[in-house]
C-alpha cells in the first residue's frame, strides 16, 4: 500500500464513523419530537405520563448508544484493512 493511501483511508473512516454517530443523534432526536408530539396530544395522567416521558427518554439514549457503538466498530473495522470472504485478514507472504 502506498504512504499516501494510509491518511486517506484514515480520513475516510473517520468520516464515515462521525457520519453514523451524528446520523445516531439525528435519529434520536427525531424520535423524541415525535414521541413528545404524540405524548403531548394525549390527556395528562400524572405518573402514566412521566413514566412514558422516561421511557421515551431511555430509548433515545439507547438509539445515540447504538450508533455510537456502530461507529466504532465499523471505523476499527476500515482501519484493520482487507479481509478475504471467510474474515480472515490478508497477510503478506
Amino acid at each position: 500500500m502506498h504512504d499516501d493511501a494510509r491518511p486517506a483511508r484514515r480520513l475516510r473512516a473517520a468520516l464515515l464513523g462521525g457520519s453514523i454517530a451524528l446520523g445516531s443523534l439525528v435519529l434520536s432526536g427525531v424520535f423524541v419530537r415525535l414521541v413528545l408530539d404524540w405524548s403531548d396530544s394525549r390527556p395528562y395522567e400524572g405518573e402514566i405520563t412521566e413514566t412514558r416521558y422516561i421511557v421515551f427518554a431511555v430509548i433515545a439514549v439507547c438509539i445515540v448508544f447504538a450508533g455510537i457503538v456502530t461507529a466504532i466498530w465499523s471505523t476499527r473495522r476500515m482501519l484493520r484493512g482487507p479481509t478475504s470472504r471467510s474474515g480472515h485478514r490478508h497477510t503478506k507472504s
